[in-house]
């Protein structure tokens, strides 16, 4: 397991990890979590078959799953139409749904409440107007 690998900058490091996955035994597995892409041969993995990648998409929820998570979660019910707009604002991410949840479930308004959220894709927070 190579955690954070994108604050990996040395070549040499990219060398030696790039040796491994090209001569591993199929029963050894490589995982690697980073931010972006590190500079191997993905496409040759993925040719192979030999590569299971899991990106931002695949980690949030649709609006559907949103919906649904916000009224398993907290018992709030939203319309087609709110769930869209909450997807917008927090991208989809479980975390930022679960805060506009707590803060609609206090008593917040909910279309007033979703029509004011602001987020940023650096922060986990989420701020009302």
């Amino acid at each position: 397991m190579l955690e954070n690998y994108h604050v990996i900058r040395d070549p040499v490091v990219h060398e030696a990890v790039q040796f491994l996955i090209d001569r591993c035994p199929r029963s050894l597995h490589v995982v690697i979590t980073t931010r972006e892409d590190p500079p191997f041969r993905l496409s040759d993995l993925r040719t192979r078959g030999l590569l299971i990648e899991l990106r931002t998409a695949h980690l949030r929820f649709t609006p559907a799953e949103g919906a649904e998570f916000l009224r398993t979660a907290t018992g709030l019910t939203v319309s087609a139409e709110e769930a869209a707009a909450l997807h917008a604002r927090t991208d989809g991410w479980a975390a930022a749904l679960q805060l506009a949840g707590v803060s609609m479930h206090a008593g917040a308004e909910v279309s007033g409440f979703i029509a004011g959220l602001e987020g940023s894709r650096q922060t986990v927070g989420i701020c009302t107007r």
